[in-house]
């Protein structure tokens, strides 16, 4: 199985990729509004997007869909699965 990097939104702003797994991407993205910069935290999971307004929240929930996910463990050659 190959991992490319994951793409940003296509939104206007600045995106800055936080952590990544197979199926999921933590992003923070900054844009201006006037002088202020609004910093939000996206979380893309295959077609799925969840937007927050906090650090906290987003990573909650990207730590979170860690728990549900099914352990893979490789199928070990068959004179190792005797031992």
């Amino acid at each position: 199985m190959s991992y490319s990097r994951p793409l940003p939104p296509s939104e206007a702003g600045t995106w800055t990729l936080l952590q990544s797994r197979l199926d999921r991407s933590f992003w923070q993205w900054d844009r201006e509004a006037g002088l202020a910069i609004i910093s939000q935290f996206v979380i893309l999971r295959g077609p799925d997007r969840y937007d927050y307004d906090t650090f906290d929240e987003a990573e909650a929930l990207f730590a979170a869909f860690e728990e549900t996910e099914p352990v893979l463990r490789p199928k070990l050659p068959l004179s190792l699965e005797a031992l």
